[in-house]
């Protein structure tokens, strides 16, 4: 059964239960398991048509004097009696119950008045029961109504609409509210920027704050929200008045473009711009790509020019990179077309994101640390049985020049 089906069918119970009490003595209780035996219905709907039977009665003086003052030429005692209990129900609805819509209430009583009563009734209890609504229905319940309507809406957009709908700052104005001037960024146009490491040095004496970190298991095809859940918590916690910042792994084209999707949230719980950050954001990933190729490059060019040290061409261990989930790259033979394009080997493609040059980025303190990280790079082995590093192919300056700025 349908939320809306058993919502009327409640509807339904409890009105032919204070119908009853009309001509009974019988207490809410009594009337509604009467009712329901009846109907035969299952425990927790007549649960929940007994309580709200119950409090239609402790409201009856408020609910009747409400109607009273409302009825448009009549008095209670001329009311015919299903119509006067149709707008009980109603009119308890509107006044005291928050969470039901003031359409949803007027169109259902309309229908109990189709089932029960006569055509007439249905103009004459829609007519009262919308006069009600528009002079007695509280201002929390209007609002509330207002909000949840929002909310609704909301929950039908996409993130992308959702996104287009809200407005963003400026990232001087974030820097600010963190305590970051905006000579102190590196800004990427009006909504990006970047924060040179030397600024840490400057939050030394703060003190320490606490570290949460979201993570998960092995994630499933979809992903497991960890992203949608930092920024979530994030958000809840600035709500309560903690300061706080929220630190996210950049997104990769690949899954950007599998079945994964981006890696900014989704519905509220989102950073802007969404675009600009699942795609090229400040163009690191690229400089990580450009770096690993480089390399790729320079270890192939050796080759072809003398193999001065004398590298296995079957025990290469660098391969080459793209920011894509492209299947056909996996393995691959690179150097065919003849003597002038070099010597033919097996290779493959790895995704950025799963360099080794992506972790010595993370890891590196500065420019010197991260070429000495860069010259130990294993990239194969020589005819003797001895690893090659990119040092040994002078790579190491070119391949920080390309990360000077990642």
């Amino acid at each position: 059964m349908s939320e809306k089906s058993r919502r009327r069918l409640i509807r339904e119970l409890i009105f032919k239960s204070i119908y009853q009490m009309e001509f009974q003595s019988f207490s809410p209780a009594e009337s509604v398991y009467l009712v329901c035996q009846m109907e035969e219905v299952n425990d927790s709907v007549e649960k929940e048509a007994e309580k709200i039977a119950k409090n239609i009665e402790l409201k009856m003086d408020e609910i009747d004097e409400a109607i009273k003052i409302n009825l448009l030429g009549w008095t209670m005692d001329r009311l015919p009696l299903i119509s006067k209990d149709i707008l009980r129900l109603g009119v308890y609805e509107l006044l005291f119950e928050e969470e039901i819509p003031i359409e949803v209430t007027i169109n259902e009583a309309v229908e109990l008045s189709k089932d029960f009563g006569t055509d007439g009734d249905r103009k004459f209890i829609n007519g009262v029961l919308d006069k009600i609504a528009k002079t007695m229905v509280s201002q929390e319940k209007i609002l509330y109504l207002r909000k949840f309507k929002i909310e609704e809406e909301e929950e039908k957009m996409s993130d992308t609409d959702m996104i287009r709908k809200t407005g963003m700052k400026p990232i001087t104005e974030i820097g600010k509210m963190i305590g970051i001037e905006s000579d102190q960024m590196i800004p990427y146009g009006r909504y990006i920027a970047k924060i040179p490491y030397q600024l840490s040095k400057n939050f030394k004496d703060r003190k320490n704050g606490k570290l949460i970190i979201v993570t998960a298991i092995t994630p499933t095809p979809a992903g497991e929200g960890k992203t949608t859940t930092s920024i979530g918590l994030s958000l809840g916690l600035n709500r309560i008045g903690k300061k706080v910042l929220v630190t996210l792994r950049e997104p990769s084209l690949g899954p950007v473009f599998g079945v994964k999707g981006g890696a900014t949230g989704g519905g509220l719980a989102q950073v802007m711009p969404m675009e600009d950050i699942n795609l090229h954001f400040t163009g690191d990933i690229h400089a990580v790509s450009a770096a690993h190729n480089l390399l790729s490059a320079m270890i192939d060019a050796h080759i072809h020019n003398g193999n001065d040290l004398k590298l296995d061409v079957r025990k290469i261990r660098w391969p080459r990179a793209i920011d894509m989930n492209d299947r056909a790259l996996r393995q691959i033979v690179v150097a065919l077309g003849g003597q002038s394009n070099g010597f033919p080997r097996e290779t493959g493609f790895v995704i950025t994101a799963a360099s080794e040059i992506m972790a010595i980025l993370c890891l590196a303190e500065n420019i010197t640390d991260l070429k000495n990280k860069l010259s130990n790079i294993i990239v194969g082995e020589s005819m003797d049985g001895r690893y090659v590093k990119a040092g040994e192919l002078k790579a190491q300056g070119a391949m920080a020049a390309l990360l000077k700025d990642a």
